[in-house]
């Protein structure tokens, strides 16, 4: 699989979140974006942020017994924010290792990269992931690309 190793330094990040359970309809990470591209944004305009967003998956210590994780929907700032009625992550300094998938195929492709990990013995921390997504990349169309990313443990 295509990928790169990108060390970042610590970053920090603003957004909603929402507790999801695959398989569960309706899926609420849909309207999740929708709400915090439509209101949240709006609300951080007078906030330093960056282009880039992601679509954070935080796994909780009993994940495999609830099947229950939280997903934010996320965009970086300058610095730390305490904002009312957002979430604010700092994501730790470290190497990533960012996949190249499609945004439209984005399920297969997500399970392709936890197989490429497993079988490659790539080390991760096992506790996130997000969903990357590129300025500049049309998210309505058909081939739009993002990055699919973990922190690599040593």
């Amino acid at each position: 699989m295509k990928h790169e190793i990108v060390e970042y330094e610590e970053r920090y990040f603003v957004g909603y979140a929402v507790k999801v359970k695959p398989g569960t309809e309706p899926n609420p990470i849909p309207e999740l974006w929708n709400k915090f591209m439509s209101e949240g944004v709006l609300k951080l305009d007078e906030f330093d942020k960056e282009d880039n967003f992601i679509g954070l998956e935080m796994y909780p210590y009993d994940f495999m017994d609830t099947k229950e994780f939280y997903y934010h929907a996320m965009v970086q700032t300058k610095e730390k924010l305490n904002i009312d009625g957002f979430e604010t992550i700092v994501l730790r300094k470290g190497k990533y290792i960012l996949f190249s998938i499609e945004f439209d195929n984005i399920f297969n492709d997500i399970q392709a990269c936890y197989k490429y990990i497993k079988e490659n013995h790539v080390n991760i921390n096992h506790a996130f992931d997000y969903e990357g997504y590129i300025s500049g990349e049309n998210y309505s169309q058909k081939g739009a690309k993002l990055h699919f990313a973990f922190l690599l443990e040593s």
